[in-house]
């Protein structure tokens, strides 16, 4: 499993790329309907409407990308949510489910029962001891791989 940093940076890229498919779907959109030619090949059956089809297939894809990038979303949120459900912290994981899952503003987390600075330190402060952590645990394996190569060498003499 990812780390819980990078899965929170993948839900806001997620977010981002879902965002910018939406604005090229409506700038199609609104480039098609503000089109005199576009108009005109809706309203003939018949001849070269390869304009609306290229634009009808444009957006199918974006729309299947979006689609995409919906169940991406909701895998991560999911692994985020069993990380948060592990956390001893009840105001802590309300922070940040609030911020990463709901993806509520530090103003309006704030406003539940912190100040919205006061929740966004209590938050940077956990992914500083949860990196502080992950180093240490990082340090602690290969010490002990190194402990374990030691043995090795030890129990072959």
């Amino acid at each position: 499993m990812m780390d819980i940093k990078q899965q929170i940076n993948i839900l806001y890229l997620i977010a981002r790329e879902k965002a910018a498919a939406q604005m090229s779907i409506n700038a199609i959109c609104l480039s098609t309907i503000k089109s005199p030619a576009f108009d005109t090949e809706i309203r003939c059956a018949t001849g070269n409407t390869s304009n609306t089809e290229t634009y009808a297939l444009r957006i199918t894809e974006l729309n299947e990308l979006i689609k995409d990038l919906d169940a991406l979303e909701e895998s991560c949120k999911k692994d985020i949510e069993k990380y948060l459900n592990n956390i001893d912290d009840s105001i802590l994981r309300e922070i940040l489910r609030g911020k990463y899952i709901s993806k509520l503003t530090w103003k309006s987390i704030g406003s539940v029962g912190n100040t919205k600075d006061s929740a966004r330190k209590l938050c940077n402060r956990f992914f500083a001891k949860h990196i502080e952590d992950e180093i240490i645990s990082k340090a602690n394996c290969r010490r002990f791989d190194e402990l374990k190569d030691n043995l090795k060498e030890l129990a072959a003499v």
